[in-house]
């Protein structure tokens, strides 16, 4: 009888253990594509990636094309890749995943969802990540104009630039004539502040990075 009873208590612990193990909150992703894990978070009802996407497309690069910053910053996708590229069941963030975000954020829009010690800007010190998205100043690459002296004239370039002070990345929203829509976080460019905007860019040949989301399964 005593033999029993202790068989009894020892699955009824197996089995609790096992219930409070299987209903911990997830924190990594492997992407079975090419086994990469990332480490996620959930905000609200959604699981983010908490690193940018590094899958390997056709025409997808690495910041500087060293493979150190693919690494660490994840690769810049173009806007037609970028619309494939994450795993299945995971997607690109919409104009109103991005919004639901702002809302937690508030004012400091940056401060919240950065990584902390990452980050070559003024009041660099205030970013405290609070919502987990460790965000990183990936760099971008863009279509740029420069002044040269030689020719006396303008001329449009393409060129990695931000690295250590600005990211963007692609968000899935119809295209207009002004452009697909991205969000982008840190200095500004310009006249632009960080968030979501519109501006007319060359798809193919602006790159940007790429975070993944899904819906929390229930």
């Amino acid at each position: 009888m005593i033999k029993i009873y202790t068989i009894l208590v020892l699955l009824l612990t197996m089995t609790l253990f096992l219930i409070g193990f299987t209903n911990k909150p997830k924190t990594e992703f492997t992407d079975p594509r090419d086994n990469q894990t990332y480490k996620i978070v959930q905000i609200g009802n959604k699981m983010w990636l908490k690193e940018n996407l590094n899958f390997r497309t056709n025409t997808s690069i690495c910041y500087d094309s060293l493979n150190a910053n693919c690494d660490k910053y994840g690769r810049l996708y173009s806007y037609s890749e970028a619309q494939r590229a994450c795993p299945e069941f995971w997607r690109l963030p919409t104009q109103q995943d991005v919004d639901e975000l702002h809302e937690r954020m508030g004012s400091n829009k940056l401060f919240k969802i950065a990584a902390p010690d990452e980050w070559e800007i003024k009041k660099a010190k205030k970013i405290k990540n609070e919502l987990g998205l460790s965000i990183l100043p990936a760099g971008r690459i863009d279509s740029l104009l420069f002044y040269s002296k030689e020719e006396n004239k303008w001329i449009d370039t393409v060129a990695f630039h931000q690295l250590g002070i600005a990211t963007s990345f692609w968000i899935n929203a119809i295209e207009t004539s002004e452009g697909p829509l991205h969000w982008h976080v840190g200095e500004p460019i310009g006249p632009r502040e960080s968030g979501l905007h519109r501006h007319p860019i060359f798809p193919d040949i602006h790159k940007f990075s790429v975070r993944c989301v899904c819906e929390v399964e229930k």
